[in-house]
């Protein structure tokens, strides 16, 4: 009974993390002292599980609410491939227009061209192009030309990129070309990878005549299953890589994010060619010296006003012993605390916590709310 009663469990789980969503996602920015909520993000998905609009809405301390800026629509074919992006921005309660995305697929499903539009005097205005070749099921190059008015050009603003591959298909690096009459070749992005061929660096150049100059680099750390858990970005100077800024996400391991409708899937069969997705399991969050983003599942905080980070507080933070959690304008529920591998460690029920049992490290806190909603805060242990 008890197996048949564990099996009932598991498939209603399953079922029910299958339709769960990922729908906000909060930006806050760090002053030395506290968290300060800034941006944040709603997503909205189509019948298909397509992203189907991102809402960025500002937090204005004087009205203490949240401010529409812009939304961003998508628009996609029968394949589930997006072929049309509306850009809008909100002056007051007011969507206005400002440019959009049309995307063309070959035969075999490929992305072979975007063209790009502003919306000027109620009209829509071709601005770019791009078009995109193929070698081998690879891309092999992609030129952005300029519209004139009355036909496609090569301008001051266009340039040519061509993809460079290893032997086993990955990409080994970008070569940016800008024209001048003719295609000049001006700066490259060279990547590494581990046993795993996951992207460990990439490292951006300039060419000075005849001599590529360092600019940049970025660092790619990951866990077991592939999870991008550190982004590092170094600028150089002087022959030495320094250390700018670095990104920390958290997730947990026990849940997949395939097991959620999330924005974050290739809507054009490219989107992770000249960038790092690393979401293998849900991701909680993403913190760096200054700034945070928080993700946030099943409506927890976009459908309930008054519960969300900005007045949700958790002090002292670094803590030694006691962590005290309280929030605004509701009750808390209980508190579930993680490690980093997703793994829960103990619930509490009470605002005042013992941390004794904890070693010094850095853990998650899932906090409930009364009225049904959860955020996630990161925890220091000292």
């Amino acid at each position: 009974m008890k197996k048949i009663t564990f099996l009932l469990f598991t498939l209603c789980a399953t079922t029910f993390f299958a339709q769960n969503k990922l729908t906000s996602s909060l930006d806050e920015s760090f002053d030395g002292a506290i968290w300060t909520a800034a941006n944040k993000v709603e997503f909205t998905y189509d019948d298909n599980n397509n992203l189907s609009e991102e809402t960025t809405l500002a937090w204005r301390v004087g009205t203490s609410q949240w401010e529409k800026l812009n939304v961003t629509s998508y628009i996609y074919n029968e394949s589930n491939k997006f072929v049309e992006e509306l850009y809008q921005e909100f002056d007051g309660a007011i969507a206005e227009m400002k440019n959009k995305a049309k995307n063309t697929y070959g035969p075999e499903g490929d992305l072979i061209q975007v063209i790009e539009q502003d919306y000027i005097n109620l009209i829509w205005v071709n601005r770019e192009k791009i078009a995109i070749e193929y070698a081998d099921g690879r891309i092999a190059s992609a030129i952005i030309s300029e519209w004139n008015g009355s036909a496609w050009i090569l301008g001051d603003n266009s340039f040519k990129l061509i993809m460079n591959y290893n032997a086993n298909g990955t990409n080994s690096s970008m070569t940016n070309y800008f024209w001048e009459g003719d295609w000049v070749k001006v700066e490259r992005t060279v990547l590494s990878y581990d046993v795993n061929n996951w992207v460990t660096s990439e490292v951006t150049e300039n060419l000075d005549g005849s001599t590529w100059l360092v600019e940049n680099k970025k660092e790619y750390t990951y866990d077991a299953n592939g999870n991008a858990l550190t982004v590092k970005r170094f600028s150089y100077d002087d022959g030495d890589f320094i250390l700018e800024n670095e990104e920390i996400n958290t997730f947990d391991t026990a849940q997949l994010m395939a097991d959620f409708i999330h924005p974050f899937k290739d809507i054009t069969g490219v989107d992770y060619l000249f960038s790092i997705n690393g979401k293998i399991n849900k991701i909680f969050s993403t913190t760096s010296s200054d700034s945070r983003t928080t993700y946030n599942y099943g409506e927890s905080t976009a459908s309930i006003p008054g519960f969300n980070l900005a007045n949700v507080q958790v002090h002292p933070n670094p803590a030694t012993d006691i962590l005290n959690v309280s929030i605004q304008n509701g009750l808390i529920f209980k508190i579930d605390v993680y490690n980093l591998l997703g793994k829960k460690l103990f619930t509490s029920t009470k605002t005042k916590i013992n941390l004794e049992s904890l070693v010094k490290g850095v853990y998650l806190l899932k906090i409930r709310s009364e009225d049904g909603g959860f955020i996630t805060k990161k925890l220091v242990k000292n």
